[in-house]
């Protein structure tokens, strides 16, 4: 990696890892470097092992139910550290409780199942509005 290069980065958190294997693929064909993880508890934790320094947009890209952590439990953590994340929440269905801390975050939903362009336009848009949040971004990414 070069020093203070553009790095496009996307942490990927989803415990079915047939659908983690065709995301971070389809992520990385787009130029992304791409962290994946099975739960939140290492999202978390791959969140904290990205280069100190970097240059570019971080987006997080996670299911909302998955062991030992939920997405959005781990999001919330990791906001704390990086408020400028870009958040993408993924699940067949929000629960009523999770939507004000969903929106606090900041956070576009997508339900499962989604068309793989819809969350590629929202990762390719995150990354090129750096201040934007997802939940803002999602009707221009076909939502």
């Amino acid at each position: 990696m070069e020093n203070g290069s553009d790095e496009r980065w996307v942490l990927l958190a989803e415990d079915d890892g047939a659908l983690r294997f065709l995301l971070a693929s389809v992520l990385r064909k787009d130029g992304h470097r791409v962290l994946e993880v099975p739960d939140g508890e290492q999202l978390v934790v791959a969140h904290a092992a990205l280069p100190p320094g970097r240059n570019g947009r971080t987006v997080v890209l996670s299911d909302l139910s998955m062991p030992v952590r939920s997405g959005l439990e781990a999001v919330e953590e990791i906001q704390r550290r990086e408020p400028g994340l870009g958040v993408i929440l993924m699940g067949a269905f929000l629960e009523p409780a999770d939507v004000p801390r969903a929106e606090a975050l900041g956070a576009a939903f997508l339900t499962k199942p989604f068309e793989l362009a819809r969350m590629r336009a929202l990762v390719r848009a995150l990354v090129a509005a750096p201040t934007a949040r997802a939940a803002d971004l999602l009707d221009a990414a076909g939502g």
